[in-house]
């Protein structure tokens, strides 16, 4: 075999892409895996693993390895709107930076057999011969019989395009030192505003995790003023520190008429987006890459009805995730709702399963 020929390439190294790697090697396949940046590196997020994520990390063999990251237990969190607030017990959440979390998993990947190349970006993927060739800048181009796409919220190896939705907010984040707040180890904090939300959390080494949800108007100007201003109209009377250096995203919500089609698939944010206001981005991620596994051996073998089905699975188990996280964030568009639904909230605690997604 020729060191660049592979059966599934996999595009990106980021928990859905190197945890979907980390599956087709272990079920014998040649897997490669294009990353563009050289690790560690660090990701716009929150850094929070819910529940799904956990068990999705022990069901793949790596409650190990996240132990071995000493993640920060999360037992609640406090939200605050308009000057009110509540405060809701967190079961089974992790806090855990990007920058050790994805450098874990792809090391994972590769000790389960795959090859994992960082520092080469994907310049583009053609049909060739019932197979792909997956050109990279600066190296030499691959061929692969099946290509699972994990490139994140801009991706655009399918043919039909995602659609960013509106109302779409920006995400931006940045890690403040460790006496950059005086906030409790084991909780997270959010705070919703008329220019979008903001959440802190203490990352495993005791620095603090600012991850945000802002209005691209908001994201024009002073990023930290902006931020300022959600932690105002929260009644917070917490500000950032002055100088901070925030990263961004493209807009965030996002849907795709199909997340896969013959031979290519895609995975993690790839596949669309909702705005995860209670932390179920990297839960998705990696539910996206055990439905997406079965899917590429099928494809492989020859079911030329394997992407439908991935397709159908991931808006059964994904989609339903989704339209949950939709229902909350409608109502963090609307402080003033948002704020009564908190004080609701603090009269009858039940309310609250309502409201979150389970």
């Amino acid at each position: 075999m020729n060191a660049s020929d592979f059966d599934v390439v996999v595009i990106g190294a980021g928990p859905s892409g190197s945890a979907t790697a980390l599956a087709l090697a272990a079920r014998g396949l040649r897997v490669g895996v294009a990353e563009r940046s050289a690790f560690p590196r660090d990701k716009v997020c929150g850094c929070t693993l819910d529940p799904r994520a956990v068990a999705a990390l022990e069901r793949l063999g790596l409650a190990s390895t996240l132990a071995a990251l000493r993640p920060v237990a999360l037992r609640h969190v406090r939200i605050a709107a308009r000057s009110r607030g509540a405060t809701l017990p967190l079961r089974g959440t992790l806090a855990v930076s990007r920058t050790a979390f994805d450098a874990a998993l792809a090391s994972a990947a590769a000790s389960a057999g795959a090859h994992v190349a960082t520092g080469h970006a994907v310049l583009g993927i053609t049909r060739e011969g019932g197979g792909f060739v997956v050109a990279r800048a600066g190296a030499k181009a691959w061929t692969a019989r099946a290509v699972v796409t994990a490139a994140g919220l801009a991706d655009a190896s399918l043919s039909q395009p995602s659609v960013v939705d509106a109302q779409a907010r920006i995400g931006v984040a940045a890690t403040l030192d460790a006496n950059s707040a005086a906030f409790a180890r084991d909780e997270l904090r959010m705070w919703v505003g008329a220019d979008g939300y903001l959440g802190v959390a203490r990352l495993e080494d005791d620095r603090v995790r600012v991850a945000a949800a802002l209005a691209p108007a908001a994201v024009r100007g002073d990023i930290g003023a902006a931020l300022d201003r959600v932690l105002a109209d929260a009644g917070s009377p917490w500000r950032l520190p002055r100088g901070v250096t925030f990263r961004a995203t493209p807009p965030l919500t996002r849907t795709r008429g199909a997340v896969a089609e013959p031979g290519l698939f895609a995975v993690g944010d790839a596949c669309g987006y909702v705005e995860p206001f209670s932390g179920e981005g990297i839960g998705w991620a990696l539910l996206s890459a055990e439905l997406v596994t079965p899917a590429v051996v099928a494809a492989l073998a020859g079911d030329a009805r394997a992407h439908r089905d991935y397709d159908a699975n991931w808006r059964s188990r994904v989609g339903a995730h989704r339209r949950a996280a939709e229902r909350l964030l409608a109502w963090s568009r609307h402080p003033r709702w948002f704020a009564a639904a908190l004080t609701a909230i603090r009269i009858a605690p039940p309310l609250a399963r309502v409201w979150m997604p389970t």
